[in-house]
């Protein structure tokens, strides 16, 4: 699949009466200062929707915004709107796209002339530079800027797996906070059943230490004990219904969305898909079966039933204690007994929840670290993509700049979040704590010791000390931003090497013109869609341009479209530009309509507006003569 921007064209403000066509290879649009050049740019990536915040920048007019752009669009689009005709080839034949935006409202896409309202993939087909961009992605701290060059070629890809992973993470801090609470009842739990063994024995001691029971009270003690345990029983599965309905409730819900996707693949009438379709069918059936049982299970009136069976056994009971009031001594025996009983009954019940718990638990933490292993899997075909683009700029411009990609550690994402989670402790060092906590221990091992209270680890490992590693469990433990450390994607770093003279340099200490150097082929890449660049060669020398940035457009306009805003003649004209879009002004605020043609067509205002005109020229060959005649 290949993109083309075909034209650009307002209706109004200053390009209004200026409709721009591109060619399908190289574009050079040139002009003297102050003829919109940049605008047609900005104005493309405002249809297009790129860079949210650049186009914040250009719509927003602001006094103390750094930007020169600020405000651009604002004032140059007036109310009008921009409209953008983008061609599209895929194997399966052609499509024109109509993009139409004004400010203070999103794009509008139309595919063949009708109105596209779900997003579409066109909006992310293109890629755009503007004066400066080199430089401020060159600067230390941009890795992200580095990284989305990287990424470009797999953007919708890479764009996915961050939504999975951030949907996996959702999930997984739920869990967190599920286990977190359910622990703290079953320290609960625990606690409760402590005495449930001393209670015990006092039962049988009460049990053996009980005067004899006169036959009559012993068959009626027995008959009191086995009603009350038909009670409890009954009352178990009243819970058990509760839970079963509570838990198919959502049965009807399923139905009707299955029902409606079946009805949508039918439609289709595709005959390959008649087996699946007869599965959907068959589910749906078996699950209309459980929302009868479900209807069913809330028609039974349990908890009447058990009602009136306790008032039965009541009346019955009455026998009991009627002959055990007349033996006095059995009497308080029995009623001791029957008080012991009575706890001893509800601690085991407390047991039964603090197994069911820790069940629970155990499930829970297994789901934990099957999530975890999707996350990581998410992450390694993340990085396995940015590896294959690293890999293959390196082959291809290795002697030149050299690209690393890494993990990083540094200052921000887990780093900063664990160092401010810190920061209300009153642990010393924090920083260094946070520091070398998230050097030594990824997110889910570090969760893992604290949940386990196991300060003598990080101690261990840290080489600190065991008291202060104890209070940074405590504090964590409590802390309710612990389980969103795992929701923090690995940083991640491409650092840039250029080779000067056979000297291996960082980007960060390049020259600007080196910097610029050390990103072009990074920017510079055979991708299917259109590359915009304002003035790419701001901060290059010549003799670069000449050597090696016009060889390499000459390659790459025969696999992509370049637009490119220039003042620089070598770029058009060595560069065997397609196509010369010549931008003038009608007055400050109306651009004329645009001339265009080759370079041949156009040479005449190349020489004017690029080489100063004929006599500057001549006057710089006959300076240049006695070199020129020696080369």
């Amino acid at each position: 699949m290949s993109t083309y921007i075909k034209s650009l064209s307002t209706t109004a403000g200053f390009l209004e009466n200026s409709k721009v066509e591109f060619d399908q290879g190289l574009t050079c649009i040139i002009g003297a200062r102050g003829t919109c050049k940049s605008t047609l740019i900005e104005s493309i990536r405002f249809a297009f929707d790129t860079d949210p915040k650049t186009i914040k920048i250009l719509t927003t007019q602001c006094e103390d915004e750094k930007d020169l752009r600020s405000g651009m669009l604002k004032s140059t689009l007036n109310a009008g709107s921009v409209r953008c005709e983008v061609e599209e080839l895929t194997t399966l034949g052609k499509s024109l796209f109509v993009l139409e935006r004004e400010i203070g409202s999103d794009a509008r896409i139309f595919q063949d002339g009708v109105r596209e309202h779900a997003v579409h993939n066109i909006l992310h087909n293109i890629e755009i530079f503007s004066q400066g961009d080199l430089q401020r992605i060159a600067e230390k701290d941009n890795h992200d800027l580095r990284l989305g060059l990287i990424d470009r070629p797999n953007q919708a890809k890479i764009k996915s797996l961050r939504e999975q992973r951030e949907e996996k993470s959702q999930v997984l801090l739920k869990v967190g906070s599920t286990l977190r609470s359910l622990r703290v009842d079953i320290s609960s739990l625990r606690d409760k059943i402590q005495p449930l063994n001393e209670l015990k024995e006092q039962l049988k001691q009460a049990e053996a230490s009980c005067p004899a029971l006169s036959k009559e009270l012993e068959t009626n003690r027995i008959l009191f004990e086995k009603r009350n345990r038909i009670i409890e029983i009954l009352s178990g599965v009243l819970s058990l219904q509760g839970v079963a309905i509570s838990n198919l409730q959502h049965t009807q819900n399923y139905i009707s969305q299955l029902s409606t996707s079946s009805d949508l693949v039918e439609q289709e009438a595709q005959p390959e898909a008649e087996k699946a379709i007869k599965l959907t069918r068959h589910i749906e059936s078996d699950l209309r079966e459980i929302a009868t049982i479900v209807a069913k299970l809330g028609s039974h009136d349990l908890q009447s039933a058990i009602q009136e069976l306790k008032n039965i056994f009541e009346e019955k009971n009455e026998v009991f204690y009627q002959l055990r009031q007349e033996q006095q001594a059995v009497n308080e025996s029995l009623k001791k007994q029957e008080n012991l009983r009575r706890q001893v009954l509800l601690m085991e019940k407390l047991g039964k929840e603090l197994e069911n718990a820790q069940n629970q638990e155990a499930e829970l933490l297994n789901q934990r670290e099957y999530i975890r292993a999707e996350i990581a899997e998410l992450d390694n075909q993340a990085y396995s993509l940015r590896l294959k683009e690293v890999e293959m700029i390196n082959k291809e411009h290795g002697k030149r700049v050299y690209l690393t990609l890494q993990f990083d550690a540094g200052p921000t994402g887990y780093t900063a979040r664990l160092s401010s989670m810190l920061g209300g402790s009153r642990v010393r060092a924090q920083d260094e704590v946070a520091s070398d906590l998230a050097k030594t221990f990824p997110s889910a091992k570090l969760i893992d010791i604290v949940e386990s209270g196991n300060g003598q680890l990080f101690a261990d490992v840290l080489g600190r000390d065991i008291g202060q590693m104890n209070r940074v469990v405590a504090y964590l433990s409590d802390h309710s931003e612990l389980y969103e450390l795992e929701a923090i994607p690995p940083a991640m770093r491409l650092d840039i090497t250029m080779y000067d003279d056979g000297q291996p340099k960082s980007v960060e200490s390049l020259s600007v013109g080196q910097k610029a150097t050390a990103l072009l082929p990074l920017v510079l890449r055979p991708l299917p869609y259109p590359l915009l660049f304002d003035q790419p060669e701001d901060d290059l020398d010549n003799h670069f341009i000449i050597e090696s940035l016009v060889e390499e457009i000459r390659e790459l306009k025969l696999k992509r479209q370049l637009i490119f805003v220039t003042h620089n003649a070598n770029i058009p004209v060595l560069g065997e530009a397609d196509k010369i879009i010549v931008m003038s002004m009608e007055n400050p605020t109306k651009a004329n309509p645009p001339t265009g043609g080759s370079v041949d067509e156009r040479k005449e205002d190349v020489l004017k507006l690029l080489e100063g005109g004929a006599n500057a020229f001549k006057r710089r060959a006959l300076k240049y003569q006695d070199l020129l005649s020696k080369s």
